[in-house]
């Protein structure tokens, strides 16, 4: 079962916000003047066009240094999450009912860097029923269908049609 994190599971705009923020001045030596709405789209999309908005050229260093930089703001604000977001209403139920069903992994599919959906789902303790090892997050590709191709590569067949989790690594 693929989760999409944001307004899904959680809300976590204000403190996603302020990362960025805090991110594009570590990158680029200039305040955040206007982040694009994420819409849905990963990280990666995010950071160009909010450089773009905000009067930068994108060069080669631009993207690696900016999602460093993010998930260390992100890590730093953590403790934020739980006062901040919320959890969505119904989350943490659905979650647990689909882990009582047989056969059936629950990760996540997003555009978020890893470390950040982890975080994320964790203020809320929503991490306890999803596999993200497994899941989509997004690992530094330029579009976020990419780590849904990577998923259901790595993820095994039931012969039934449903992925089931993989044998566990020892």
């Amino acid at each position: 079962m693929l989760w999409n994190v944001d307004l899904t599971l959680v809300d976590v705009a204000i403190v996603t916000r302020d990362a960025y923020a805090e991110a594009f001045r570590v990158v680029t030596g200039r305040p955040l003047v206007k982040l694009v709405p994420p819409l849905g789209r990963p990280d990666s999309e995010i950071v160009f066009e909010t450089l773009a908005v905000n009067g930068v050229v994108a060069e080669d260093d631009h993207l690696p240094r900016f999602l460093s930089a993010l998930a260390t703001a992100f890590a730093d604000r953590r403790g934020r999450l739980g006062e901040d977001g919320r959890m969505m209403p119904g989350a943490k139920a659905a979650l647990k009912a689909v882990s009582r069903l047989d056969g059936v992994v629950q990760t996540v599919l997003t555009g978020t860097i890893r470390a950040n959906a982890v975080h994320k789902l964790k203020a809320f303790g929503l991490d306890k029923h999803v596999d993200f090892e497994l899941g989509g997050v997004w690992r530094g590709g330029l579009s976020q269908g990419d780590p849904c191709c990577r998923w259901r590569s790595r993820v095994p067949s039931s012969g039934s049609g449903r992925r089931s989790r993989p044998p566990t690594r020892s």
